[in-house]
């Protein structure tokens, strides 16, 4: 079976989420949000990296983080509020032109109904999170007690924060992920699968693009995604259904990604020291709430872009993996 990118992409999926199932002693059905976000950051980086870096140079890492950083606002009511600000967080590192760029994306994951076409939201938690995707009012993030403000323009939905819908379609793909923009009403779309959004995503034409780490002057967009990013590598995490409990959840280069993005190499110094307690990922000595969003980072090299012929005609034969 010849696949592109989308269709690889998607297939690579299934098999992660696949590789999660049997972790837990589980099938694909019994999979619910935290393990589908699991599956796209642990599993699912290694085996792009597998499949497709050593053709096309585009690496991918990953770090799950169950427990989730709060947006306290008020809601539409003027009711203090708080709400996870999303479920997985997406960057994407580029060269152009000898100038690093960065494209970002924040994703909340739904199970969603694959007998209907819209995803209809009902309770009052998830009508307030809808209702910060919709209009972005001022919100305060905590950590270790020290209040973070932010206050995102425009004061409606942004490609740079989705949701990701994920359905059980049927035997042919048992699992597929779409992406939907947050809609005027409280209904989600489900719209282009993960992997064209990936596509769209990593030639910076889905997602926000934001600015370097290092810059001194970022907008609201680009302090938010790098202040979650900065708490969330340090985390660790812990998912007890899936039998890895007290390891570090990590998948493909995500040191070495991390190393790119911050240029601090000394962050990771003690990586090769595991176990002695002093990096954030191993050992006894950890925070006892780790806090953060799930992290899927890329790499996508030296001009990666459109201008690549190699993209658009990139194609595998591939065995149904399934």
């Amino acid at each position: 079976m010849r696949m592109y990118f989308p269709e690889l992409i998607n297939h690579l999926v299934i098999n992660a989420a696949e590789a999660v199932a049997r972790r837990g002693g589980m099938s694909l059905n019994d999979l619910h949000e935290p393990e589908i976000t699991n599956a796209l950051v642990t599993e699912f980086p290694t085996m792009v990296n597998n499949v497709i870096a050593p053709i096309l140079g585009v690496s991918m890492g990953g770090c799950y983080i169950h427990q989730k950083p709060k947006a306290h606002f008020i809601n539409k009511n003027g009711i203090q509020t708080s709400r996870e600000i999303g479920d997985l967080l997406v960057v994407c590192r580029q060269t152009i032109d000898g100038i690093e760029t960065f494209n970002a994306a924040i994703f909340q994951m739904k199970m969603h109904d694959s007998d209907k076409s819209n995803h209809h939201i009902t309770n009052t938690g998830e009508l307030e999170q809808l209702y910060l995707y919709q209009h972005w009012p001022v919100f305060d993030c905590y950590r270790n007690k020290v209040k973070t403000t932010f206050d995102l323009y425009p004061k409606s939905p942004i490609q740079g924060a989705q949701y990701a819908l994920a359905s059980r379609v049927n035997s042919m793909f048992p699992l597929r992920i779409y992406h939907s923009m947050p809609a005027s009403t409280m209904s989600l779309y489900a719209d282009l699968t993960w992997g064209y959004f990936l596509q769209d995503f990593i030639i910076n034409q889905k997602g926000c693009v934001i600015t370097p780490r290092a810059d001194k002057e970022k907008d609201e967009w680009s302090r938010l995604v790098w202040y979650l990013f900065d708490i969330s590598w340090q985390s660790v995490y812990r998912l007890k259904r899936i039998n890895r409990r007290n390891q570090p959840r990590i998948g493909g280069d995500f040191f070495n990604l991390c190393n790119l993005i911050t240029h601090a190499d000394e962050v990771f110094s003690d990586i090769e020291h595991a176990g002695n307690g002093n990096n954030p990922f191993f050992g006894d000595n950890v925070e006892q709430e780790p806090e953060g969003i799930s992290l899927l980072l890329i790499d996508a090299g030296e001009d990666y872009t459109l201008r690549n012929p190699r993209f658009k005609d990139f194609s595998l034969n591939m065995k149904p993996l399934w």
